[in-house]
């Protein structure tokens, strides 16, 4: 028989000896030390934790401006193969990207002045694109926008377009599909950077 000393466990797992006067059969004794040697890791790993939340903690802060400095979009597609591809390529090459497959969701969860550019299919049910860029408009008037279709019918959409809304720049304002990652990641950067092009001239006029 040995005498074994009694551990609990208090204050964020910091163990105490509370007596060592109990006796103990071998049983016993090994239930024991296997118990304490569960805790004992139990508290490493504890320990390791909070150690590598306070690296992570640090690097989010290193990188907080970074990240805010990422330009965001907005994807409204209906198609879930081509709404998954455009958001994986785009988060890909350093955007941060929300896409929805139901415009009327995506009306829903649009928050103005949030975004640096929309990318909108045109046919779409119960709302298409046309419909949404309206609505979107009323509730930000500033953020871009890019509509998505097929290359087949691009000539009737941008007639229709440039028609219903004169301000439309319909040569920057559609993106034909099918179209290559690199040439979506192409395009996008082109329209973020003539808006970025367009604030820089008005701040020099003003």
């Amino acid at each position: 028989m040995q005498h074994m000393p009694v551990y609990s466990t208090v204050n964020n797992g910091y163990y105490y000896n509370l007596s060592t006067t109990r006796t103990r059969s071998n049983a016993v004794n090994k239930h024991y030390e296997e118990t304490i040697m569960k805790l004992r890791l139990q508290y490493t790993a504890t320990q390791t934790h909070t150690h590598m939340n306070k690296e992570e903690n640090q690097y989010h802060h290193q990188t907080k401006i970074d990240r805010n400095t990422k330009k965001r979009i907005l994807i409204v597609d209906d198609e879930p193969d081509i709404n998954l591809t455009f958001k994986i390529v785009l988060e890909d090459n350093g955007f941060k990207v929300d896409s929805f497959t139901a415009p009327l969701l995506a009306l829903e969860n649009f928050k103005p002045i949030l975004y640096d550019l929309v990318l909108i299919d045109i046919v779409m049910p119960s709302m298409n694109g046309f419909g949404l860029y309206e609505e979107i408009r009323k509730l930000d008037n500033k953020v871009k926008i890019c509509f998505l279709t097929a290359t087949a019918n691009y000539y009737y959409y941008e007639s229709f377009g440039k028609e219903a809304f004169p301000d439309l720049d319909t040569k920057n304002s559609f993106i034909y599909k099918p179209i290559g990652n690199d040439e979506l990641v192409k395009k996008v950067n082109q329209i973020l950077m003539m808006d970025d092009d367009d604030d820089d001239d008005d701040d020099d006029a003003s």
